[in-house]
């Protein structure tokens, strides 16, 4: 299973990339023949499912624009082979673990193995105002009861990109994760572990720049 991490253990010394508001239409023509109704993602629940269908409409909107002529939709090969292997694709919430405190924390997001598509429902995915509860407050008896931790961040080369809201990370993930269902990450595909050709978080971070820059550098 390729585990892909957006968030490392420090923010110390980094700049960052504001990412707050970006304008979406509903595709049309051409483009409106295609599946567009977000499917179901297994062991969803209900608020699972409905953040969910926001991000993945939101992600159809970002492949959409400008009748699918986009940078963004360019980078997975074109708009329809973006929908063909979104419809390939099934999506599941599991439970994997949250940020350990506030301050040192590498949180999984998603990942993607063969044609299935993970989520994870403790992970930014989630988030409520960029927020996830860390793992110590969920422990019994903690003395952290009510941390929570700043999680919608997308660590690129040399910097981050903070989300502002909820949704948007949420479609970023996605669209990440499309990037391994359509390789067009290269030797940085694997990136959820360290190889030769760099560390899981250097190739996450490169692999999360072509993201951004293709499908979100008008934010």
């Amino acid at each position: 299973m390729r585990w892909w991490s957006l968030c490392v253990t420090s923010l110390t010394g980094t700049g960052s990339v504001v990412l707050r508001n970006v304008g979406f239409f509903l595709p049309g023509g051409m483009l409106s023949q295609q599946k567009t109704r977000p499917p179901t993602a297994k062991n969803a629940t209900p608020e699972q499912q409905s953040r969910f269908d926001e991000a993945y409409l939101l992600m159809l909107e970002l492949l959409g624009k400008n009748g699918g002529d986009n940078p963004c939709a360019k980078l997975f090969g074109g708009y329809d082979k973006a929908v063909k292997a979104l419809n390939e694709s099934s999506f599941e919430f599991i439970a994997r673990d949250p940020p350990l405190t506030p301050q040192l924390f590498n949180i999984i997001h998603g990942a993607t193995e063969n044609r299935t598509i993970y989520i994870n429902s403790r992970g930014g995915f989630m988030a409520q105002d960029g927020l996830v509860p860390t793992l110590r407050s969920t422990l019994p008896n903690s003395a952290w009861p009510n941390e929570k931790a700043h999680v919608t961040i997308a660590f690129l080369p040399g910097t981050h990109a903070q989300f502002r809201t909820d949704v948007k990370f949420a479609a970023f993930v996605l669209l990440h994760e499309l990037g391994h269902r359509r390789n067009i990450y290269g030797k940085d595909n694997k990136d959820g572990f360290d190889d030769k050709n760099g560390t899981a978080a250097d190739k996450t971070a490169r692999n999360n720049l072509k993201v951004i820059d293709a499908c979100f550098s008008s934010s």
